[in-house]
C-alpha cells in the first residue's frame, strides 16, 4: 500500500507506529494482516478538480497481500495493471465494477 503511494493519495499521515487498520478503507484481522480493502469512490466526478484527486495506483501492488479476502474498488477508473494478481486470494468479494483501465482474466 506504501509503495502505490496510496497513502498519500487518501490523505493518510502514516507512521510506523500507526496500525493500517486505522486508516479507512482498510481492514486487518487479529493478528494485523490486510483483510479487507475498499477505496471505493463516488460516482462520478462533477469537476475536473475532483477528477484529478481519484486514485491511481497499479494492482501488481497488491500481490503480496495474500491475506486479502474481500476488495471493493468500485469507481476506482485509474486504477490500472493486471486483475491476475487475485489469482489464488481466498477472496469473498471482489468489486472492480467501472474500473476499466484493469486487464486480464481470474475465471
Amino acid at each position: 500500500l506504501l509503495a502505490a503511494g496510496i497513502h498519500q493519495q487518501v490523505g493518510w499521515n502514516w507512521r510506523v507506529d500507526v496500525p493500517l487498520g486505522e486508516f479507512q478503507g482498510v481492514s486487518v484481522d487479529e493478528a494485523g494482516f490486510v483483510v479487507g480493502l475498499d477505496f471505493s469512490e463516488e460516482e462520478e466526478s462533477s469537476s475536473e478538480e475532483e477528477e484529478k484527486k481519484r486514485l491511481e495506483f497499479d494492482l501488481d501492488v497488491l500481490a503480496r497481500l495474500t491475506s486479502l479476502q474481500a476488495v471493493n474498488f468500485r469507481n476506482c477508473k485509474k486504477a490500472t495493471g493486471n486483475i491476475e494478481v487475485f489469482k489464488g486470494m481466498k477472496l469473498t468479494t471482489l468489486n472492480l465494477e467501472k474500473c476499466s483501465r484493469l486487464t486480464g482474466d481470474i475465471g
